[in-house]
């Protein structure tokens, strides 16, 4: 279900791109047709912003061409048009045709045909409401009734925003016509970007990486500053609340660099970049929401949005610098060389667009769609990262479930040869020890005490000790040995273990108290009977052996000590170890799994066993929680 969510996703959206590019070359196609009647066009900086209209005649104008930008400034702008109207315009009129839409305030200043040197005035702008002014939803306008065939009109601009304006003169039907292809323009761009939220959701939901949360909020962001920029909003603003739609606009900017900057941020985060390049993204960020928002508060807005744009140039600087020192960590991460590019791509676009915007370089119609511009190619170029990013996940999961299964299958085969092992080993146990019960009986039925009798009774009694230290082995490798924890008395278990061992009477009991442990008594006897097997085996012969029994921390310890013998060494490290035999014992009876077998045991009952060597003896301690 979700590959096949990802696949729609990705098939709408790569649909949706097509259709954006095509309606883009169809726009600018569409520019050549649309008539401009303004013939020349000037401006004058008021700094003052006290000017009057009927102060300007003798004021020095400075013509321009298309795109006015000024960039953010306290000063008011006066626009001088002069516009040639065709024949046909003198009855219908023209159609002032003025963008961006979130300009705060225009006025048109048209002159009185009925009085020379009087003006009429109207206003428009984000600031005025929906109905009351002469807009659509793409542009803000006028409608203008030339009475001359040349004719001055003067727009004033005095906005918090970017003194950014093209203004044209066309036909009704034309300006019509250039709307509604920038409505549907619009539309589709709106469309692209919410299919990009939609594809970073359904992958956030997948896999539930911090990056695609980032990445999502921003985009939502985007979304509703596209929406605002664009004037899509402006049509829905509350009669109640006039300049609702404009206070929205500034906190979507401010919204998105500052959710950009944080982005950014978690992408360079996760390679491996100085610590001091976040801190400085972190107070980037600082100076964009609680810096520009307390501007804001105290009636700068010109200000909390200048410097919301000089921290988005800042933000853009700082990562081209990361570019230098970032270093891939994480082989899940997409390429050092693949993000390069994206960020090189992103960096040179923000520059494109917003530069104009603060006044630092002059611009061209196209930068009235840097912002939608650029918020696509973003999103685009940033989708193509995390695609990168989930792409290499999907491959390494698809590794990983591929190891698990391999895994598995090992797993189950290697269980199977366990189970069957077990099998034969407790065949084995039965076929063999039977027999050697009944060879163990007829010896003692013979009721002899030679030499070669005795033989025989260690002979059987080796084997079995061999046949139970295999079959106890097996079980505490499969985790099947589990203890029965019970309170008994200690000494009678020791007294136990030496009578029934091969030699009770080389076994000294030197030191005994009365001890009382909670514990398995039958894996501690096993225990106890290995030591005292081993000390028996590899001690000189006719030598004793000694067992105390002594009280330590909140527990007591066993020890077997034994005289050592031609076969031992000092070196105690490897005794523990599974099938360790030493060569000069190869005469000696055994498996090497004695006290391998003990270590195991004690380790289940919480219990230590350790050996100590010196000189001439060699112990082994065994400690038991009391």
């Amino acid at each position: 279900m979700r590959h096949f969510l990802h696949q729609s996703v990705i098939q709408h959206g790569v649909q949706a791109v097509r259709i954006g590019l095509w309606l883009g070359m169809l726009l600018l196609s569409m520019r050549a047709l649309a008539q401009d009647h303004i013939v020349a066009r000037a401006f004058l900086e008021d700094r003052s912003a006290q000017l009057k209209v009927n102060e300007l005649a003798d004021k020095p104008f400075t013509p321009f061409d298309g795109l006015l930008v000024r960039g953010y400034t306290d000063s008011a702008h006066w626009i001088r048009l002069q516009v040639q109207a065709p024949p046909e315009a003198l009855g219908t009129g023209l159609q002032l045709r003025i963008r961006p839409t979130i300009l705060d305030e225009v006025q048109l200043y048209e002159p009185d045909p009925q009085h020379v040197g009087q003006w009429h005035m109207r206003h428009t702008g984000d600031r005025t409401p929906f109905d009351a002014s002469e807009r659509s939803n793409s542009a803000l306008g006028f409608l203008i009734h030339p009475t001359a065939p040349l004719t001055t009109y003067y727009l004033r601009l005095h906005t918090s925003g970017s003194s950014m304006l093209h203004v044209q003169a066309l036909s009704p039907s034309e300006a019509r016509h250039k709307d509604a292809w920038l409505e549907l323009l619009h539309i589709v761009n709106m469309s692209i970007i919410g299919w990009v939220l939609l594809w970073t959701l359904s992958h956030w939901w997948s896999d539930r990486q911090p990056l695609y949360a980032h990445f999502a909020v921003y985009q939502a962001c985007n979304l509703v500053y596209l929406m605002l920029h664009m004037g899509l909003g402006a049509s829905f603003e509350p009669a109640a609340w006039p300049g609702l739609i404009d206070q929205l606009t500034s906190i979507s900017t401010l919204g998105l660099v500052f959710l950009a900057i944080r982005f950014n941020r978690a992408v360079f985060s996760a390679y491996a970049v100085p610590r001091a390049v976040l801190w400085l993204m972190d107070g980037l960020s600082l100076l964009v929401m609680p810096g520009a928002l307390l501007a804001f508060a105290f009636g700068h807005e010109r200000l909390g949005l200048q410097l919301n744009a000089l921290a988005g140039v800042s933000v853009g600087m700082v990562s081209l610098g990361n570019l230098l020192v970032v270093r891939r960590v994480d082989p899940l991460l997409p390429s050092l060389a693949l993000l390069r590019s994206i960020y090189l791509g992103l960096v040179l676009i923000m520059l494109a667009s917003l530069l104009p915007f603060l006044g630092w370089t002059s611009g061209i119609e196209w930068n009235l769609q840097a912002n939608a511009i650029h918020g696509i190619l973003n999103a685009l170029l940033m989708l193509a990262m995390l695609w990168q990013q989930a792409r290499l996940r999907r491959t390494h999961a698809r590794e990983q479930h591929q190891t698990m299964t391999r895994l598995q299958a090992q797993l189950e085969l290697e269980k199977q040869h366990a189970d069957s092992n077990q099998r034969f080993i407790d065949m084995l146990t039965h076929e063999i020890k039977t027999p050697v019960s009944v060879a163990l009986l007829s010896v003692d039925a013979l009721k002899t005490s030679n030499p070669y009798a005795t033989r025989i009774r260690r002979a059987l009694a080796n084997i079995n000790a061999v046949i139970d230290r295999i079959r106890l082995s097996n079980l505490a490798e499969q985790h099947r040995l589990t203890p029965h924890l019970t309170t008994h008395p200690l000494m009678p278990l020791l007294a136990d273990c030496v009578d029934t061992s091969v030699e009770p009477a080389r076994v000294k009991v030197l030191v005994g108290q009365a001890a009382s442990v909670r514990t398995d008594l039958r894996l501690v006897g096993v225990i106890v009977h290995n030591l005292i097997d081993n000390a028996l085996k590899y001690s000189p012969p006719e030598t004793d052996i000694q067992l105390t029994l002594t009280p330590i921390g909140e527990g007591w310890t066993v020890r077997v000590s034994n005289a050592l013998g031609s076969t031992q060494v000092a070196d105690t490290q490897q005794l523990f170890t599974k099938y360790h035999r030493d060569p000069s014992a190869q005469g000696i009876s055994g498996s090497g799994l004695g006290l391998y077998l003990s270590q195991h045991i004690a380790q289940l009952l919480d219990a230590r066993l350790e050996c100590h060597s010196d000189a001439t003896q060699i112990h082994f301690d065994l400690w038991l929680p009391a």
